[in-house]
């Protein structure tokens, strides 16, 4: 009997010590997206997929959306960027954000890449978001366009295709 009681003990204790270990995973990446939703921005866009349905890097691609926030303030710039109906990523490939200066001071810079954010909710693709929380010295007010694109995690900014596109506006 002590035994079996012993053998429940040790299963209660390695199940509650994965739960743990699970909520403490995923809580840090969703408090972190809490603190940034909750901050005041100055530019705002709506990212939409212009290209339709389309097999891209081995993901099917179609009706992809998101919103982008941005502000300027003490020196630090921040972006806020998040997208649905995103399928996730083949391994190897990642979803990268790109603040875009167009014309003839023409400018791209990588914000970094995306994040999956899970609800919880169910295991299909309407049940996650991908993010992506941006804090950066460099003033990137000139920047008025954002770009997500799926492309190799190779370090190679050189080859990409666009995913989703916006352009900011003042709030």
């Amino acid at each position: 009997m002590k035994r079996v009681l012993l053998f429940i003990l040790v299963i209660f204790l390695i199940a509650g010590g994965y739960y743990f270990y699970q909520k403490n995973m995923v809580d840090p990446l969703a408090r972190m997206f809490q603190e940034f939703s909750n901050r005041s921005y100055t530019y705002e866009g709506v990212l939409s997929d212009t290209q339709g349905l389309r097999n891209v890097r081995g993901v099917v691609l179609d009706g992809g959306f998101g919103v982008v926030q941005t502000h300027y303030e003490g020196g630090v710039f921040r972006a806020l960027v998040v997208a649905e109906r995103l399928p996730v990523a083949k391994e190897g490939d990642i979803y990268q954000v790109r603040a875009v200066r167009r014309g003839v001071d023409q400018s791209e810079i990588i914000l970094g890449s995306m994040l999956v954010l899970e609800s919880g909710v169910n295991s299909d693709q309407e049940s996650f978001a991908h993010v992506l929380m941006y804090e950066g010295e460099t003033d990137l007010r000139g920047h008025d366009l954002i770009v997500v694109s799926i492309e190799p995690d190779d370090g190679d900014p050189g080859l990409y295709h666009i995913v989703l596109e916006g352009e900011l506006s003042e709030i």
